[in-house]
C-alpha cells in the first residue's frame, strides 16, 4: 500500500478497505455534484466478455446510487459516462486500486 497521509484514516471490515465520512465529505462528494452522479442511469454496458466493470455506491440521506460502467469503444466518449469516470478518477486519488495499474489517469477523458 502506498505511504499516504490518508493511510492512516483507512479501516478493514471483512476484506473491504474505506475511509471515513468525513474524507468523502470534501474532494469525493464535491466531484459527485459536479458530475450528477445521481442522474445517471444504472448500467452502461457494451458488448463483450473481457472487460472490466466498475461500479461506485455512493449512499447520501439513506438513499443510494449504484451505477456500473462496463464499456469499450464509442461508449467511451458518451458524456454520461465521462461523468462516472470523472468520479472514478477522484475515487482513486483518495483510495488505492487493488490493481496497481489503475491510476487516475486512465480514466480522466
Amino acid at each position: 500500500m502506498r505511504d499516504e497521509p490518508h493511510d492512516t484514516l483507512l479501516t478493514e471490515r471483512n476484506g473491504i478497505k474505506s475511509l471515513p465520512t468525513f474524507y468523502f465529505e470534501t474532494e469525493i462528494m464535491a466531484k459527485v455534484k459536479e458530475a450528477e452522479f445521481h442522474g445517471l442511469r444504472n448500467r452502461y454496458v457494451t458488448m463483450g466478455t473481457d472487460i472490466a466493470t466498475e461500479t461506485i455506491a455512493i449512499t447520501e440521506s439513506k438513499k443510494t446510487k449504484k451505477v456500473s460502467v462496463r464499456v469499450l469503444g464509442l461508449l467511451e466518449e458518451d458524456k454520461e459516462v465521462k461523468r462516472f469516470y470523472r468520479v472514478w478518477s477522484e475515487i482513486l486519488r483518495k483510495l488505492p486500486a487493488p490493481n496497481a495499474e489503475q491510476k487516475p489517469e486512465l480514466y480522466e477523458r
